[in-house]
């Protein structure tokens, strides 16, 4: 399949509703991924809490998501239904018809969607079934849209600023698995500095050898460091053009 650049805005109100954010880049090789998010999620009445958003199911080799209304309802509901057999993953084409399947059985009668040109609510799913990682997107609007993202995606806070180096940095650098993720953490962090009433802190998952794992506390603070650094000589070279 051919690398598609699967861009979804979630058209959640940044007035009314925390936002989130999930950039999925992958490197070089395709061998490996990177998946950030952020760690805030309200809970109505302006209250909001630190919480994990990805759900990894080791023992069923896949890890899932989602944006929007509804949204930790719509990933543990579907991530339970794994665990129960309910729901059996295979290849490409069973996968989008089962996803199909999930969000008109369940979904849609429990969260009828306000505005049926934007979507209010969406899954990602990420397998692990094969040597490549696979990104999957459901989007919930009108009939549902199951898309296999082949390159990279981002959702949630579609406009913020640093959507630049998820566009052109990204695609510039040699996409080596330390350059993906610092990139990835610097676009949720950036996100994260712009809009901190509803997007958090980053967190980074991502796959290397056959695991997907957790970037450990102390090594996202370290990358979280340079982040902010390369802020800086941003700063440094802007303040160094020639006076007129």
């Amino acid at each position: 399949m051919q690398g598609l650049d699967f861009d979804v805005d979630c058209w959640l109100s940044r007035e009314e509703y925390p936002m989130t954010i999930h950039v999925v880049l992958p490197t070089a090789n395709q061998a490996s991924v990177v998946w950030v998010t952020d760690r805030l999620a309200g809970f109505g009445l302006g209250s909001a809490l630190d919480t994990e958003k990805i759900r990894y199911l080791r023992d069923h080799k896949i890890a899932c998501s989602a944006w929007g209304n509804k949204a930790f309802l719509i990933r543990d509901e579907f991530a339970d239904r794994i665990e129960k057999g309910l729901i059996i993953l295979s290849g490409p084409e069973a996968i989008r018809e089962v996803m199909k399947r999930y969000i008109w059985e369940f979904v849609l009668p429990n969260m009828p969607q306000s505005n049926a040109r934007r979507p209010e609510s969406g899954l990602i799913l990420m397998t692990f079934l094969e040597e490549r990682p696979q990104t999957y997107i459901a989007s919930v609007y009108g009939p549902p849209v199951i898309t296999c993202v082949d390159n990279r995606a981002i959702l949630g806070d579609f406009e913020t600023p640093g959507k630049i180096f998820y566009e052109y940095y990204w695609e510039n650098a040699s996409k080596a698995l330390h350059e993906v993720l610092l990139i990835g953490i610097h676009i949720v962090r950036l996100a994260h500095e712009m809009k901190r009433v509803y997007i958090g802190d980053p967190n980074a998952w991502f796959f290397k050898d056959g695991v997907f794992q957790q970037l450990a506390a102390r090594e996202l603070e370290g990358y979280v460091k340079l982040s902010k650094s390369l802020d800086g000589h941003i700063l440094e070279h802007i303040h160094k053009a020639q006076p007129i």
